[in-house]
């Protein structure tokens, strides 16, 4: 019994090294997307129509979300409109800047302003903070529609999602205007692989199943050859000669069965 207990300890011992650990990386934070240093809006500020498709439209590494050892979040710019539109980056916003004179750090709907971009992973969003969003304009992003008195304070223009948004990797992400001319200052989201599940969950890889089978087998084909070598050196053994000595073992380990008289 101890030998199969062993065995068994040994199997999942394996099994246990041989999983795979998901949702490991899974971080949040905020991409600024104004002028200051080392924002994402000061890597977007200047690409116009012709960029899309090359090097200059990404894909931009966003540092703060960045973990040693993983892939970094990164975003790519696939499209752009407006008219003569120029992804523009201010101190204080984003938005495109068209030819004839529109507001250069906000998303006009006059001008049909758009910036179309995708993430390299999942992601969930839970905030926006938005600029000069006055009552009556319409901000679009990723297919949510946003009005002034939808956001959580109409001084600071910030928009909390009652349910993170969850944005696969790759889909296309719109930010524009549907009514009004509105600029986007940040947006707060959370790295969310689309693999993960739950947290700090672990599977076991079919080469760990295949590895405790066969041990288990193993161990079950060793134990029936101790005991057809036991039987052939005590061929006058009976079996049921082992189940007065159960007693004792169990009361060595402290344990005692209901009808123990002790001896």
């Amino acid at each position: 019994m101890r030998f199969l207990q062993k065995c068994f300890r040994f199997s999942v011992f394996l099994a246990a090294i041989s999983t795979v650990h998901f949702n490991s990386k899974c971080i949040g934070g905020i991409i600024r997307l104004d002028s200051s240093p080392g924002s994402l809006g000061e890597l977007l500020d200047g690409i116009v129509p012709t960029d899309i498709g090359t090097i200059a439209a990404g894909p931009f590494v966003v540092p703060s979300l960045s973990v040693a050892g993983s892939p970094p979040l990164s975003v790519t710019i696939t499209g752009l409109t407006g008219i003569s539109p120029v992804a523009n980056a201010t101190s204080i916003s984003f938005g495109i800047n068209s030819f004839g004179g529109d507001s250069a750090e906000r998303f006009d709907s006059a001008f049909s302003e758009s910036l179309t971009f995708v993430f390299n992973e999942s992601v969930s969003v839970h905030q926006l903070d938005l600029r000069h969003f006055s009552g009556g304009e319409v901000f679009e992003f990723a297919g949510v529609t946003v009005s002034n008195d939808d956001l959580s304070d109409g001084r600071t223009d910030v928009f909390d999602f009652t349910t993170p948004l969850a944005i696969d990797a790759y889909t296309p992400i719109i930010m524009r205007s549907i009514l009004g001319s509105v600029g986007i200052e940040a947006i707060t989201l959370e790295v969310s692989p689309a693999m993960d599940t739950q947290p700090n969950m672990t599977v076991p890889e079919p080469a760990s199943v295949v590895t405790f089978a066969t041990l288990g087998l193993s161990c079950l084909r060793l134990r029936r050859r101790r005991r057809s070598i036991a039987s052939m050196r005590h061929p006058d053994r009976d079996q049921k000669d082992s189940v007065p000595r159960l007693p004792f073992a169990l009361r060595e380990r402290g344990c005692h069965t209901f009808n123990d008289s002790g001896d």
